[in-house]
């Protein structure tokens, strides 16, 4: 029977051979989970790229209240009522339907309009008090211009504020 012999490791090069293995086996998940991450990080950006700063057109002058809408009172008393940029451009193209009729009133976060975008209905609730005067019969024919400018061709309401100031406190 052979005697038993010890060998150093650092005199066979084992521990060169260990370093290299455990190397490849850290390097190997490691670069899974970043080329990972870069697909999840190109498919978010992908996803969200029409929330980016420069698609969203936030003029000055408009109040904006939490149910998406905003309202901006002209010299002449009347406020207009519309969507925000954000809602439309997370709906797209949407058909109105059950409008308020002209000189129905109207309180803050009470039922406006509802929007209907592929068999899904979305409520849309009034950022003020008042009395409807005109509604804009520009989007019942042509329903893009509320994507195409959304604050200038795209309102939806022009109404007879009753209490400007406490309705627009809160914004």
């Amino acid at each position: 029977m052979d005697p038993f012999t010890y060998n150093n490791i650092f005199d066979t090069k084992g521990i060169e051979y260990l370093v290299i293995i455990t190397f490849f086996v850290i390097l190997i998940p490691f670069w899974m989970l970043l080329n990972r991450q870069a697909k999840n990080r190109k498919q978010l950006q992908k996803s969200l790229g029409v929330l980016t700063a420069n698609t969203l057109k936030v003029p000055q002058g408009l109040f904006f209240s939490r149910y998406h809408t905003w309202t901006h009172l002209e010299k002449s008393g009347v406020a207009k009522v519309g969507l925000d940029d954000l809602l439309v451009h997370l709906t797209g193209e949407v058909q109105f339907s059950n409008l308020k009729k002209l000189g129905e009133k109207v309180k803050k976060g009470e039922l406006l309009a509802e929007i209907n975008q592929n068999g899904k209905l979305l409520k849309i609730y009034s950022p003020i008090s008042g009395e409807i005067m005109e509604a804009n019969t520009q989007l019942a024919n042509n329903p893009e211009l509320l994507n195409q400018d959304p604050y200038v061709k795209g309102w939806m309401f022009k109404v007879k504020p009753v209490s400007w100031v406490p309705d627009t406190n809160s914004y």
